[in-house]
């Protein structure tokens, strides 16, 4: 029973946040897209190289391939994604040290890339089956706590601290000249440098570029090549492949599209149709006629003849996404993280229930999140398996739960109109990231949450309480000339008002919430209520739960929508919403009523029968007295629960309004 005949594998990405969402120069959305889907395939990367080192095979008597492979199962694969992963596998003579190698090349390479921002912790346990078998659980838990004493000691070694003297010792810049920095990352410590258009980048950052484009091609099924760079030399005119280190002095290259077709089979292997990608993403031609036109004028700013068929197929930018929304030209960044992850995990027992647990929640970021993206609810599974039962059925379909549209008849929409003018800048493991046009990213956001609300319900994914697991999300809007990394920073900052904060007679934060148009103005509005104290800062919520979404604030859209009408972007170039039954100063009149009552708690009565009296007389002449009802069961009701809550609607319907 004492024998440590298997072996823990664990790892876990260091300085994700500092190697991705940190770039501001042009074309960011696709060099970030590319930077996340570069650490996905490292960890694919990682563990075949270590189950290669260990020998495992994944069916018997077959040949040796450690790869994804389309529906086979790797034997000691716990999970994979997410910059993390865990492996149960044999205790061989030697494995520890040939692991422990090749982790020093992993850093090694990484140091060399990102200057000492990404760090690869992995971390070896052995253990008896016994143990594995009766206390897995507090295995696990004290290789968590020994990854993160790694991840505090960056590329400190006992026997070599080479890489730790070299980041710690100051140096001055090879690079003197801003022409000659990579105009990507900033960095001025490369000798070698590559042109991209009108830039100096870093060899990485100039396949990462062309490699977002190429990623608009990787849908379902789509396999990825390896090849090994002993048996192929990417020709000089190739772009968009990514070079990773193997444990035997070699690299091996990966690319979307064929390197070189003359090439024989063994030169190179496919990654199969299991290597899930979160890949849904707008090309310039998937746009309407005024997004385009957009993205066409961006794009001759640094190239006067380039024409729009040159640029159909790239990546949408910013400039194009935003020209999408309905009335501002605005972006919406939105981040969402699964609740209380610890909780969700803290009971599993067994490698077996780990392995399934990490699977349903990667298979909902990575697969089914493509396919609320495209609208396609119907083909939306609650498992991987093909023949499971659809997670909504058609009376739920067409009961115009979903989507969710304030604006539309989504059973009058062609399959075309139903896709979201969004991309998806990363999403696995537990999170998402994901920005595009900000009135089509709000509803997406709730259309998300429904989804995981019932994905959790059918696939029993509860917490030790018995409580299905939740989600929690941030969502911010922005200028398209916006940096993305502070994009990323502020919808973090929102996902974490969300998360942490809490109503009148809660006693802890209740999370299961959004946070909708949360910007530093508002959290510094609200600190200014706190500090006058009588619990001013609880009449000034900036989220809200999502049942108070469902049953307040989408409801309240629709009725405020009817006091105008939306005109379409296909025809009439841009997509507005024109109120016409009240006038934009009765909108205005009710932004100062939430004031008043976040001051004094009550609402000043004579404001609200001026807007009421406003109101009525607009919706009279159109013989719309049911609507003004409505309105006044949202806006006038005595001791309005909703009140803290409704300057959110507010905003959503002055975007809306806006007429550039």
């Amino acid at each position: 029973m004492n024998h440590k005949e298997l072996m823990l594998v664990s790892g876990d990405f260091s300085g994700i946040q500092d190697t991705v969402y940190t770039i501001s120069s042009k074309g960011a959305l696709k060099s970030l897209r590319a930077r996340s889907f570069m650490l996905e395939l490292l960890t694919e990367h990682i563990v075949c190289e270590i189950l290669k080192l260990a020998g495992k095979t994944p069916v018997k008597n077959k040949p040796k391939d450690y790869l994804i492979r389309a529906g086979k199962v790797r034997t000691g694969v716990i999970y994979s994604g997410g910059g993390a992963f865990s492996l149960l596998l044999e205790n061989k003579n030697g494995l520890n040290t040939k692991i422990r190698n090749f982790s020093n090349k992993l850093n090694k390479w990484a140091y060399d890339e990102f200057s000492g921002k990404l760090f690869i912790a992995i971390h070896l346990l052995e253990a008896s089956t016994h143990e594995i078998n009766t206390d897995f659980q507090r295995k696990r838990q004290k290789q968590a706590d020994e990854l993160d004493k790694l991840k505090r000691r960056k590329f400190w070694r006992k026997d070599n601290c080479t890489l730790l003297e070299t980041l710690l010792r100051p140096t001055m810049p090879v690079q003197t000249d801003i022409e000659k920095e990579c105009q990507i990352t900033r960095r001025d410590d490369l000798s070698v440098m590559k042109k991209l258009d009108d830039m100096s980048v870093s060899p990485l950052s100039f396949h990462l570029w062309h490699l977002g484009d190429h990623l608009t091609e990787l849908m379902d099924g789509k396999q990825i090549y390896r090849y090994d760079s002993e048996k192929i030399t990417p020709e000089k005119g190739t772009k968009g492949h990514i070079c990773f280190p193997t444990p035997y002095d070699t690299y091996m290259i990966y690319s979307i599209k064929p390197i070189d077709n003359n090439h024989k089979k063994g030169d190179w292997r496919k990654i199969g149709t299991d290597f899930f990608y979160a890949y849904y993403v707008r090309k310039v031609k998937d746009l309407p006629q005024y997004a385009k036109d957009a993205e066409l004028k961006v794009t001759q700013e640094t190239k006067p003849d380039i024409t729009s068929d040159e640029i159909k197929y790239q990546t949408a930018s910013f400039a194009g996404l935003a020209a999408c929304s309905c009335g501002a030209d605005m972006i919406a960044a939105l981040r969402m993280d699964v609740d209380n992850l610890g909780k969700l995990f803290s009971e599993i027992k067994s490698p077996t229930e780990l392995a399934q647990r990490s699977h349903q929640l990667n298979y909902f970021f990575k697969v089914i999140l493509n396919r609320i993206c495209e609208g396609n609810f119907r083909e939306i599974r609650s498992s991987s398996e093909k023949n499971a039962a659809a997670l909504f059925n058609a009376d739920a379909l067409k009961s115009g739960k979903l989507p969710t549209r304030i604006d539309k008849n989504i059973e009058d929409e062609t399959e075309k109109a139903k896709k979201r003018n969004i991309s998806i800048i990363y999403a696995g493991g537990d999170d998402l990231f994901i920005v595009g046009a900000w009135n089509e990213v709000a509803e997406l956001a709730f259309d998300i949450r429904k989804c995981f609300a019932q994905y959790c319900e059918k696939n029993d994914i509860r917490n030790k309480d018995g409580e299905p697991a939740s989600i929690s999300g941030g969502l911010t809007l922005h200028h398209p000339k916006f940096p993305l990394y502070q994009m990323a920073a502020r919808s973090k900052a929102a996902e974490h008002e969300a998360k942490t904060c809490k109503e009148k007679n809660d006693t802890e934060p209740q999370k299961n919430r959004i946070a909708l148009f949360h910007d530093p103005v508002k959290v510094q509005r609200r600190n200014q209520l706190k500090q006058k104290g009588n619990e001013r800062e609880i009449r000034y919520m900036l989220s809200m739960s999502w049942e108070k979404g469902n049953r307040f604030l989408l409801p309240l859209m629709r009725e405020f929508v009817k006091l105008g009408g939306f005109i379409s972007g296909e025809e009439n170039k841009r997509s507005l919403f024109v109120m016409d039954k009240i006038s934009h100063q009765s909108i205005e009149k009710c932004f100062m009523i939430t004031e008043k009552f976040q001051q004094s708690g009550e609402r000043y009565m004579p404001t609200m029968a001026r807007i009421m009296a406003d109101v009525c007389r607009g919706l009279k002449r159109f013989g719309q007295e049911k609507l003004f009802l409505k309105l006044m069961v949202y806006l006038y009701r005595r001791n309005n629960p909703n009140m803290p809550h409704l300057h959110i609607a507010l905003n959503w319907i002055s975007f809306l309004r806006r007429t550039r």
